[in-house]
């Protein structure tokens, strides 16, 4: 499989992020995941907006116009050469830098994988699913801090649930797990 990382083609096993990385070391970022429909990226103007959102919440400035962005996934995409395909783009602060004032260059990463076919029974016959008391923090931006989401598949393979659903202290039903 081949990805995109900072600004280069290279093969997954091959891609090297620091482990200064402020992703890596705090979770500190965003992420978007889109998907192909008949091989061509679906609502991709739809998910940047989203991201930028996200990246405004944490005061993570994006240095890559959406063109540029949308070049570098259709080339990921193309290197791939999958049928239909799982994007996902993450950007992280890059180095650490605890000197937030001092701008440090992002990491960015444009990872393509297949996408898998459900089984027809998940649509006709449905799933189980279950309820659990969680939310991410900011969960109006889609950061890299993904605990809440490990556990909830933790406990969804535990309970032999499909999905799980967070429902926040409202009682209220926030996402799909």
């Amino acid at each position: 499989m081949i990805v995109f990382l900072n600004g280069k083609f290279v093969d997954e096993e091959k891609a090297l992020i620091s482990p200064l990385d402020q992703g890596f070391y705090f979770g500190d970022g965003v992420y978007e995941t889109m998907r192909t429909v008949s091989g061509k990226l679906w609502q991709l103007d739809k998910h940047l907006l989203r991201m930028l959102r996200s990246a405004e919440l944490i005061n993570l400035i994006i240095p890559w116009p959406n063109k540029q962005l949308e070049t570098w996934i259709s080339q990921t995409i193309d290197k791939n050469k999958f049928g239909e395909s799982r994007i996902r783009l993450t950007i992280s602060r890059g180095v650490l830098n605890l000197d937030f004032k001092k701008l440090a260059e992002p990491t960015l990463l444009i990872r393509v994988e297949a996408l898998k076919d459900e089984h027809p029974d998940v649509y006709f016959l449905g799933v189980d699913v279950g309820l659990l008391m969680a939310e991410r923090f900011l969960p109006e931006a889609k950061t890299l801090n993904m605990l809440p989401l490990i556990l909830a598949f933790q406990k969804a393979q535990e309970r032999g649930f499909y999905e799980m659903f967070f429902v926040n202290k409202k009682g209220f039903v926030t996402e799909g797990a």
